[in-house]
């Protein structure tokens, strides 16, 4: 019953705060505005839902002290222990509701995080055992401390990380909080059991207004605290046993996040791209590129939690000969969602091993975006769309110039194109002669010629840009029906122009 009162109680907070805290933030201005790119809602949406969330959680909490009930005097007994623990994500969520109001920098954000992985080991919970199958797990010793930090500080982002579709985080906090609590509950552990029960009603309750078409955001404030609670709750969750089964049970727990940060770090890291830039890469935007609308991503990767939040209960309740069963299964089913989601990254490592050498990050970050710029082509709505995307490919790949030669498949390209030329491969400087070698892309045949993307870099340039053949064979491919598009919608005559010369970006 008091497990009930407190899920109720939580929820009730959350439903009846988040409008109140929605107008207000409209009032302040703390809105989050679209920019067409990342953020595609149509009007701003107010942010720092983690406000109505934290106060929802503590104040709940705070009921204990005054019902009466074993589990509420056995809280009250521990409380002071529990809140001490709990205390670095309530600093977690005052640098996020400064992030959300003035904008906070990744490095403040981490140095906080940092802070509190060191605040939880110096009270004595931290990840003290690496799980291994077959084994009683290894022993962290002095690395406690690190391996703790870097848990509470990998959580804690991975929350924001999944925070890109609506209902999205605060959905996988709720699957993550209630198999906590499920597996607390079977296994006698009523301070957990209390803490994820108060939190899965506040989740749960903020969806009402977080889900598809969202009318509030969780903001940093929101992202960061759940992330923040959920790795205190995995430390209190393991910090106390030695079994395998509790070490490992709580990385299930949260596996869709872990997962997030794991193949963001790697693909970021392979490509040569700052590990905390933002992108349109994550796991999320893939079931987007797959054709999903935002809902249809978000129940998907809802049930994806499920199965995780099973088969954490399963190791919870089997004995520990099974987890090295149940770990490969799911690493066997990551692998093949990897697959399927198109990261080329994993191929591009694979085949490097494979091949014996380890190619430079940029030919990595060069063979995924030519294998990506297919989608990026589908995207392209008129003619300074595809000119820039041009341009920018040509300056990555290190081409100098891009003549775009339109023959008989064009309108006449807009007068600002032709004033941002720049000297031209091929003609004469004041002070030498420059000579380029050029690689010319057909893209189809027009009426006064063939239409072509020519490509051109000087001799003394240096190396070779990379993978010319998959540039030729993307390009010839995807182009022509890209053009036909502009075109149609343009419902212009095909007059021929003349041939554009562009400076690479």
């Amino acid at each position: 019953m008091t497990y009930l009162l407190l899920f109720a109680t939580s929820a009730g907070i959350t439903l009846l705060l988040t409008p109140l805290a929605r107008q207000m933030f409209h009032r302040m201005g703390w809105v989050d505005h679209p920019d067409q790119k990342r953020k595609l809602h149509a009007a701003p949406i107010p942010r720092l839902g983690g406000v109505p969330i934290s106060i929802a959680f503590f104040g709940s909490l705070g009921l204990l002290s005054v019902i009466h009930s074993s589990l509420a005097t056995g809280f009250s007994r521990e409380s002071s222990e529990l809140y001490r623990a709990m205390l670095p994500s309530l600093l977690v969520l005052g640098v996020g509701i400064w992030d959300d109001i003035k904008g906070a920098s990744p490095y403040l954000k981490i140095a906080v995080q940092a802070a509190s992985g060191y605040w939880l080991w110096s009270m004595g919970f931290s990840v003290n055992h690496i799980g291994i199958p077959g084994t009683a797990g290894l022993s962290l010793g002095p690395f406690a401390l690190p391996v703790t930090i870097l848990w509470v500080v990998g959580i804690t982002n991975a929350l924001n990380l999944v925070d890109g579709l609506d209902g999205l985080a605060s959905g996988v906090a709720f699957f993550a909080a209630t198999t906590m609590f499920v597996v607390a509950t079977l296994n006698g552990n009523t301070m957990l059991a209390i803490l994820t029960i108060t939190l899965s009603g506040a989740t749960l309750a903020f969806l009402r207004f977080n889900f598809n078409p969202a009318t509030v955001f969780l903001g940093d404030s929101g992202s960061l605290f759940l992330g923040s609670l959920l790795a205190t709750f995995s430390i209190l969750w393991s910090s106390k046993a030695s079994t395998l089964v509790a070490v490992v049970a709580p990385l299930f727990a949260l596996g869709l996040p872990i997962a997030e940060v794991g193949i963001s770090v790697f693909r970021r890291f392979v490509r040569g791209q700052p590990i905390f830039s933002a992108d349109s890469e994550h796991i999320h935007h893939r079931l987007l590129t797959r054709g999903m609308n935002t809902k249809t991503a978000v129940a998907v990767l809802y049930g994806v939690c499920a199965l995780l939040g099973i088969a954490s209960l399963l190791l919870a309740t089997w004995q520990t000969r099974n987890v090295g069963m149940v770990l490969l299964v799911l690493v066997a089913a990551g692998w093949l969602g990897i697959q399927q989601l198109g990261y080329h990254e994993f191929g591009e490592v694979g085949n490097t091993l494979r091949r014996g050498l380890f190619q430079e990050r940029q030919a990595i970050n060069v063979h995924v975006r030519l294998r990506n710029l297919p989608t990026v082509l589908n995207k392209v709505a008129d003619w300074n769309d595809l000119i820039d995307t041009l341009r920018e490919l040509g300056g990555e790949l290190g081409f100098h110039e891009v003549t775009v030669d339109l023959a008989g498949r064009a309108v006449a390209l807009p007068a600002g194109f032709l004033r941002r030329q720049t000297f031209p491969c091929g003609q004469e400087t004041p002070d030498t002669e420059t000579r380029c070698w050029r690689v010319e892309i057909p893209i189809g045949s027009g009426t006064d010629g063939v239409s072509a993307v020519t490509f051109s870099r000087p001799v003394a340039a240096g190396t070779t840009p990379y993978i010319l053949f998959v540039l030729v064979d993307t390009l010839s491919s995807a182009l022509p029906s890209v053009i036909d598009r502009i075109l149609d919608s343009a419902g212009s005559p095909r007059t021929a122009p003349a041939p554009v010369t562009l400076p690479s970006s």
